[in-house]
Order: C-alpha cells, then sequence, then structure tokens
C-alpha cells in the first residue's frame, strides 16, 4: 500500500494540480529528494539493521505514524481531492 500510496497517488495528485508549463519543474522537484536521499536512506537501513532489527522498524514507523496522525487531524487534508 505505501509504495502505491508514495510512487503512483503522491506523483498523480500533484501532476494532476500543475499546470502544463510548470509540470517539468514540479515531477522534479517531486523527484529530487527521492534520488538525492535514497543513498543516506539505505545506509541508515544497514546500520539499524546491523545494530538490532527492532530499531530498523521502530525508525520506519515513527515517522509515518508522525505523519499518519497529523494528516489524520487535519481537516484540509481529509477533504482533499483531484478535481479542482
Amino acid at each position: 500500500m505505501f509504495a502505491q500510496s508514495s510512487d503512483v497517488a503522491l506523483p498523480t495528485f500533484i501532476q494532476a494540480r500543475t499546470s502544463a508549463e510548470m509540470l517539468g519543474r514540479a515531477t522534479s522537484i517531486l523527484n529530487l529528494p527521492r534520488v538525492a536521499l535514497e543513498p543516506v536512506s539505505l545506509a541508515a537501513t544497514g546500520v539499524l539493521a546491523s545494530i538490532d532489527i527492532r530499531w530498523l522498524f521502530a525508525a520506519a514507523a515513527l515517522p509515518m505514524l508522525v505523519v499518519a496522525l497529523s494528516l489524520g487531524d487535519s481537516p484540509s487534508a481529509r477533504h482533499m481531492t483531484v478535481d479542482g
């Protein structure tokens, strides 16, 4: 589910709401952190997994939990749609 939301739903939502002349820029800004931070993420994953696998799962779950709770509490996030 997470891969679908980060690889399909988020880019689709942003691209549907971006004007045609700004679409390339918006897509590159969306992809830049993914490309630049991937090696850092993989290194941190390796370090945490070598210490204790539980730390790896905790480090992965904590940011997702914070984002999910904050979005669940946000009226504007609950009413977001692709149209309009």
